[in-house]
């Protein structure tokens, strides 16, 4: 097991690596998931919006 992590010599630049990119695709997974909540949320904005629009429009 110490010569896995040991990574034949190469662990200072194996394992740091490793980490960077576990952060950076947490990081973008979390970005996207919030942008995505934001677009649905104003997306039912404006569909509430259309049909309080298109209500008002009929009954008058």
């Amino acid at each position: 097991m110490t010569e896995f992590l040991d990574m034949g010599g190469y662990a200072a630049f194996v394992w740091p690596s490793w980490i960077i990119a576990v952060v950076v695709i947490l990081g973008i997974s979390i970005m996207s998931y919030r942008h995505d909540r934001n677009i649905k949320t104003e997306t039912d904005r404006l569909d509430a919006m259309m049909m309080k629009s298109k209500k008002g429009k009929s009954d008058g």
